[in-house]
């Protein structure tokens, strides 16, 4: 990812690039002296880094509260993907200095329409509160976005915004996205 990341700043200066952390990268302290190293090697990277932990492996790994502390320490960002599906995400939300919550479509899955909406309402609300970002994945069509729009979730992933791509795809869509930005600014 470091060797990745020269490429796509040069597109986007601002972007912040999302990896998942494994079981194996809580139980170890390799990650961290990773990251330490590219951090001082390259001043700024934790600023475009946004290390994401899945709620469950939060609760099976209890040394997993030191190294969201050791990286917030770094520099990085840490959230929670695939919240409310391991049970114990809004406790670790709260006392472990995680910067976002990731929701996973899962949660919501056997809920009817209004209650999709109240769960999403809530969960937007506790975001604020907390003033950590919340991030919709599984987005898949149009009308989602603008749902969730409404309800004041900017943040999303999903096919239907971009399906996965190597590097060089993704510095061409980011360039594109790039351009259309400026013609959108400049018309206005």
């Amino acid at each position: 990812m470091h060797l990745d990341l020269p490429a796509l700043l040069e597109v986007k200066p601002n972007i912040k690039v999302h990896i998942n952390l494994s079981a194996f990268d809580l139980q170890s302290n390799k990650i961290v002296h990773h990251l330490a190293e590219h951090q001082s090697a390259e001043g700024t990277f934790s600023r475009h880094i946004v290390l994401e932990i899945a709620d469950s492996l939060l609760i099976l790994h209890p040394e997993s509260e030191e190294l969201v502390r050791t990286l917030n320490e770094l520099g990085y960002e840490v959230n929670i993907d695939d919240f409310a599906t391991g049970n114990g995400g809004l406790r670790h939300l709260i006392s472990k200095g995680l910067s976002g919550i990731k929701m996973d479509p899962v949660v919501f899955s056997h809920l009817s329409d209004d209650d999709k909406n109240t769960l999403l309402e809530l969960c937007a609300s506790i975001a604020k509160r907390l003033d950590v970002k919340l991030v919709a994945k599984g987005i898949e069509r149009e009308e989602q976005i603008e749902k969730l729009k409404k309800i004041g979730i900017s943040q999303m992933q999903g096919f239907h915004i971009c399906e996965p791509m190597s590097l060089n795809n993704c510095v061409t869509w980011l360039s594109s996205q790039s351009v259309v930005s400026q013609l959108l600014r400049t018309t206005k």
